[in-house]
Parts: structure tokens; C-alpha cells; sequence
């Protein structure tokens, strides 16, 4: 189970949403450590990424699925698109690494949150600091490093993938929001570039709650930090949450 510390930061209007994983049977790295290793070593020098993505919740005939597209400048920089259910326009978060903004189609009101501000408070309470959700180029930052496995292999459409499977990292990364009964992830990382195209979310009788992958990855998108800056037009409300963001994590810490 998730500690509430983390489930209050998923209270953000979807600013932090998402992430993925694949493999395949002549995939090298037949054990877990070697697998981790070779992963590491086909991203390290990965600066950015795009890709789409699709959220499908529950396990059912008619499962509940959102769309979207994320754009990522390492180490923090990102641009969520999500469209709404129903097809009513679009969410878009953008966050240049200290400031995200929430901004939904038809409305006239923008969210806001001061990550600096609400890192520093993470650092006075002992916690790490909030990273982005959505890094298919971390992978494996959304589990437990201890229970960390490679189960085998596997194919994402028709790219093949190492299995790792986990508990949820405690304080870590997340992979948006998640449903709060989850016990175990399955994370599919590409064995050619180490990028997640996958994650299954599991109860603890191992049903699937909700599962996202990552189609058309681009690994070199020609992102610059111009394109993480935002300004809210002219007129336009701006809702801060920082404060009421923090205010929820120090009630649900003194409830721990």
C-alpha cells in the first residue's frame, strides 16, 4: 500500500500522470543484473524524448482508456497532453523542472504548482524530492530497487522487450496516478534502447487495475528548454496550489 504522503501529491489536477516497458526471446541479459545493466548503458546518453501513450483502467470488456502525448527534456522538463473523456478537449501540463502548470481546454483558470517550494518542503520532512512522472527513460524508477526481477521477455506490438516485475517504489518516482491497491508493477523496457513501452499494475492476487503503454517513441524530437516555458495569457486566473498541496502532505504525514 502506498504511503499518503505520495497519494497526496496525486491530488494535483492530473499534473503528475503516467509511464511504460517490452522484450524479447533472444533478448540478451538473461539474468536481472545484467539486464539493469544494459539498460542503463542504452540510455545514459539519451537527452530527450517523445512518445504517445494510452491509459486503459480495469481488466474488463469495456475498459475506461485516456490518450496522450508526452514531450521530455532530461532530466526534468515535460509537456503532458491528455485528451478528456468524451473527446471534450484537452488537459496540457507543462513544467520546466521548477514550475508546472495545468492548463484545460475550455476553461479560463490555470493550476499551478511551485516545485522548488514544494521540493523544499519534501527536504525539511526528510522525503526526496518530486520527480516527474512519465520518464520512460527511468524505467525501473518506479519500483522497489530490492524486489526489483527480470521474469523473461516479451513483445510490445512488435518490440521486444526484458519483463521486470516489482513492488511500487515507496517514496520514489510514480507512474502517474496509480490506483492506490496496487501491490506489484510489470514493467516492459525496450532491450534496444531501454525505454519503458509498458506497465501493468497489479492488486495482490495479480489483476490487472491499469496499464499503460507507450507507442511512437521518437528519441530525438529536437526539444529545447524554449519549449518548457509558459506564460498564462493575459486575463487568465491563475489558481496556485502549492500551498494547499503542502497543507494535504503534512496532514496525511502527521496521520503516518
Amino acid at each position: 500500500m502506498r504511503p499518503r504522503h505520495s497519494l497526496a501529491l496525486n491530488l494535483l489536477p492530473a499534473l503528475l500522470v503516467a509511464l511504460a516497458g517490452c522484450a524479447s526471446p533472444s533478448a540478451p541479459g538473461r539474468n536481472t543484473a545484467s539486464a539493469i545493466r544494459l539498460l542503463h548503458e542504452r540510455t545514459a546518453h539519451l537527452k530527450m524524448f517523445s512518445a504517445d501513450f494510452i491509459v486503459r483502467m480495469g481488466d474488463g470488456p469495456d475498459p475506461v482508456t485516456t490518450e496522450g502525448k508526452i514531450s521530455f527534456l532530461l532530466p526534468d522538463k515535460i509537456i503532458l497532453s491528455t485528451l478528456l473523456t468524451g473527446g471534450k478537449g484537452q488537459q496540457v501540463n507543462i513544467s520546466d523542472g521548477k514550475v508546472t502548470w495545468a492548463i484545460m481546454s475550455g476553461l479560463e483558470m490555470i493550476a499551478k504548482i511551485d516545485l522548488q517550494k514544494l521540493n523544499q518542503f519534501l527536504k525539511s520532512a526528510g522525503l526526496p524530492e518530486q520527480k516527474p512522472a512519465h520518464n520512460i527513460a527511468r524505467p525501473l524508477s518506479v519500483l522497489d530497487p530490492g524486489s526489483v526481477e527480470l521474469k523473461g521477455t516479451a513483445k510490445v506490438g512488435d518490440i521486444g522487450c526484458w519483463v521486470f516485475e516489482g513492488r511500487p517504489h515507496a517514496t520514489g518516482a510514480r507512474p502517474g496516478k496509480a490506483p492506490g491497491d496496487v501491490a506489484r508493477l510489470k514493467v516492459y523496457v525496450g532491450t534496444q534502447d531501454g525505454l519503458a513501452r509498458r506497465i501493468v499494475f497489479l492488486d495482490a492476487t495479480g489483476r490487472p487495475l491499469m496499464q499503460i503503454t507507450y507507442r511512437n517513441v521518437n528519441i530525438n524530437p529536437g526539444l529545447s528548454p524554449a519549449d518548457f516555458q509558459y506564460t498564462p495569457p493575459q486575463g487568465a486566473a491563475v489558481l496556485d496550489q502549492t500551498d494547499r498541496v503542502i497543507s494535504v502532505m503534512k496532514s496525511s504525514l502527521r496521520k503516518d
